[in-house]
Order: C-alpha cells, then structure tokens, then sequence
C-alpha cells in the first residue's frame, strides 16, 4: 500500500485505479472511505482510503488500456 494520501476527490460513477493497481468503478464512498467493483474481473467491493491509500482517477480511454 503507497501512504500518500490522493489529492484527486472521487465520486460514485468514477473511475478510478485502486491501490492494488485495478480500475474500479466508484459505487460508494463516505468521506475517507472509497467502495467499488473492478473493471477488470468485477471483484468487490475493493474498499480504498483516500487517507491512507494513492488512488488514482482514470478516464475511461485510461480504464481500457490497464
């Protein structure tokens, strides 16, 4: 897990890379916490930080290519 906190603010309907390096799409969130399912195999949820995790927000052209 990278420590730096993710300056990108997340909503439901983002997209968004993980800290396990999958694009997830974004199905929740609370104010530090981020729920969402892979675009990759649908696992979930894959719950994030954006406290203690480096979450990256991805575009969708950004999803297809991970």
């Amino acid at each position: 897990m990278n420590n730096t906190k993710s300056t990108t603010k997340i909503d439901v309907g983002d997209i968004y890379e993980d800290c396990a390096g999958h694009p997830c799409l974004c199905i929740s969130r609370d104010r530090n916490d981020i729920v969402g399912g892979s675009l990759i195999d649908g696992s979930m949820p894959r719950s994030c930080s954006q406290i203690y995790c480096h979450l990256i927000k991805l575009t969708i052209g950004e999803a297809v290519v991970k």
